[in-house]
Parts: C-alpha cells; structure tokens; sequence
C-alpha cells in the first residue's frame, strides 16, 4: 500500500513538473506576430523598369558568365623567373 502511495506521488509530481514546463511554451503561441507597416505605400507594387545601367549591367554578367562556361582550361606549366636573395644578418647590441 505505500508503495502505491509512493509511485502514484511520484508520477504526480513529475506530471505537474512538465505541464509547468510546458505551459509557458503554450501560452507564447497566443498572440501572432505581424510586421508594422512602414508607410502609406501598397503592399503589392508594380515592378518598376530597369534602367540603361541595370540592363547593361546585367548583360556584361551575362557574358561574364557565358565566358567563363565556356572557358578552356589551361594544362601547361607556368615558369616563374624570380631574384631570390638569402640574407643572414646578425645583430650586436
């Protein structure tokens, strides 16, 4: 009989443990988050035309991209010429 008792306090304590742990997450969810409006502009604008720069920006992208799609890798070897000079110094105080 007490160790009835005892399971059954036992399970009760770890039950009001979660469903306090829980109940803050639940009442978090209660209010929806909604985004202030910025001004008296419409939500849904109509896209505005590029610009001569805008077009010819994206053009040179464009065969940036094409270029470097079709561009042959290089497989020879590249000689570097360079003066290399080894100083040993010592210093005397």
């Amino acid at each position: 009989m007490h160790n009835l008792f005892a399971r059954t306090a036992s399970l009760l304590f770890i039950f009001s443990i979660l469903l306090g742990a829980l109940a803050p997450l639940a009442s978090a969810q209660s209010k929806p988050q909604r985004v202030e409006p910025k001004g008296n502009d419409k939500k849904n604008q109509r896209p505005k035309p590029r610009t001569a720069e805008e077009l010819k920006a994206e053009e040179e992208e464009k065969k940036r991209y094409e270029e470097e799609k079709n561009a042959i890798p290089d497989e020879g070897i590249i000689a570097v010429d360079t003066n290399i000079v080894n100083v040993d110094a010592v210093v005397y105080n």
